[in-house]
């Protein structure tokens, strides 16, 4: 998919610095304007900093057996997409709303664990995964208008989806063979969003569109899994605390309609 990606960005670039040769060549874009409706695709380069704490639980044995989450650096592309409204006050400022959504789908490893009950002497084996799934952001942007430019800011609310994920074994004492188990949660972490940018007019009421983004969600438990050992009611059970650092260096192709 990354090649995808990588072609995504590529392709933006080249069609709107294309356009903008042209509109150089052409002449002035009659009626510059950035208000109204827009819609926007591409790409972004993102850095995503996931940290917190893995919890794991068996239901025979007081308190649990905390694991720091080793904070997770991921750099790759990810498709961005865009939605908004422009308002302009006659005085080249701008004010508007705009929705932005990446999605990201980067998963890591976040513990190996095995543990043992006893009376039944099941035993059980799991490995635990954090996925960032996706991020999106609610936006109130004002701009300023120099000709064909725009330059923008925007601030509002911003989330991001995380996955807990068990691929786990359980080997009762009677058998000679495991059992596999798979399951996972998805959870929404809330927090803050910002993004500033400069946009560029081309013919027809595109634009190009180069942006910083940074989203921060508050620290947020996921939902537990339980891991059942399916000899009796002995089972374990696994949590997370997550706090999602996300900052992406963005290029979408937008249309402005009236």
């Amino acid at each position: 998919m990354m090649p995808y990606f990588t072609k995504v960005v590529l392709c933006s670039a080249l069609m709107g610095f294309g356009f903008i040769s042209a509109a150089g060549t052409l002449g002035d874009i009659n009626d510059a304007d950035f208000s109204g409706f827009y819609v926007g695709a591409g790409g972004s380069y993102i850095y995503s900093d996931i940290s917190g704490t893995s919890y794991a639980t068996m239901s025979t044995s007081p308190g649990y057996s905390q694991y720091p989450l080793v904070t997770i650096m991921t750099n790759h592309l990810a498709p961005i997409v865009d939605a908004g409204y422009y308002y302009n006050l006659n005085n080249h400022w701008l004010v508007g709303v705009k929705g932005l959504y990446k999605y990201i789908g980067s998963e890591q490893k976040a513990l190996d664990w095995s543990g043992t009950f006893p009376v039944t002497n099941t035993y059980q084996s799991a490995g635990l995964y954090t996925k960032l799934v996706q991020d999106f952001s609610l936006l109130l942007d004002g701009g300023y208008q120099f000709g064909h430019w725009l330059l923008y800011a925007g601030v509002g609310p911003g989330g991001a989806t995380a996955e807990f994920k068990l691929n786990g074994d359980v080997l009762a004492a009677t058998s000679t063979y495991s059992m596999p188990v798979n399951m996972k949660t998805q959870t929404i972490l809330w927090g803050g969003a910002a993004q500033v940018g400069v946009q560029y007019l081309l013919p027809n009421r595109f634009t190009v569109d180069l942006s910083y983004n940074f989203t921060a969600t508050a620290n947020t438990s996921l939902n537990t899994i339980i891991f059942p050992s399916y000899t009796n009611a002995d089972h374990s059970s696994f949590d997370q605390k997550l706090q999602i650092i996300e900052q992406g260096f963005n290029i979408t192709l937008t249309k402005f309609f009236w």
